[in-house]
């Protein structure tokens, strides 16, 4: 038997009337009614857990068939979130620079604060670790960090890195890579493990294949 694979994709936008020759039955898996703009999603590595975070501080919770868990209000757009390898833990970060972090049942189990503004978020595997992208306070690239966490919250590292606008984190939380959108008007590819930063490379303006 072939494994399935679960893709989640949410529209920001009005809907707006297409002719389509392909019935909507036959194309959604199911659909959930959301209140709140959702901006974020992630899913479970077991795909048991669909993970959904709105501009007006929504978080929330759904199963693989779209009934939904729990829901939990915050008082701050929420701009980044992640899920564990199981679905026991999710981490949601705020446009403010907070950090939520909640269990499968969508108990808070705590809070900080202090990680900038607009805020990403990834989770390692058991979700006992993690990474916060995060730009900065003022519009330049000054503050723009990358801060490693523990599943407690603390903070166990922290690196300078200008403009970071995606990213990717190994599943044992030891290696993220970012690109990297401000290094002297040039994208950069950085990868990063627990000693700091592993290696930079400059990205070419245009990539071609041979």
């Amino acid at each position: 038997m072939k494994p399935k694979i679960l893709i989640i994709m949410v529209v920001l936008f009005s809907l707006i009337h297409f002719a389509s020759a392909i019935s909507p039955q036959s194309c959604d898996a199911f659909s959930v009614a959301l209140n709140g703009n959702p901006a974020m999603t992630a899913v479970s590595g077991s795909g048991d857990t669909i993970a959904v975070g709105g501009t007006n501080g929504m978080v929330g919770s759904f199963t693989p068939d779209g009934s939904p868990r729990w829901v939990y209000r915050i008082s701050d757009p929420v701009t980044g979130i992640a899920t564990s390898d199981d679905g026991r833990f999710i981490a949601a970060t705020t446009f403010s620079g907070n950090l939520f972090y909640f269990d499968e049942k969508g108990y808070l189990l705590w809070n900080r604060s202090g990680f900038g503004c607009n805020s990403q978020v990834a989770l390692s595997g058991d979700g006992q670790e993690g990474n916060i992208f995060s730009r900065s306070l003022t519009r330049d690239f000054s503050g723009d960090t990358v801060f490693h966490f523990a599943g407690n919250g603390s903070v166990l590292s922290r690196l300078p890195v200008p403009a970071p606008t995606s990213y990717a984190l190994s599943a044992d939380g030891h290696v993220a890579v970012v690109n990297s959108g401000g290094t002297q008007g040039h994208n950069s590819v950085i990868a990063i493990d627990d000693d700091g930063i592993r290696w930079q490379k400059i990205s070419p303006n245009q990539y071609r294949v041979p």
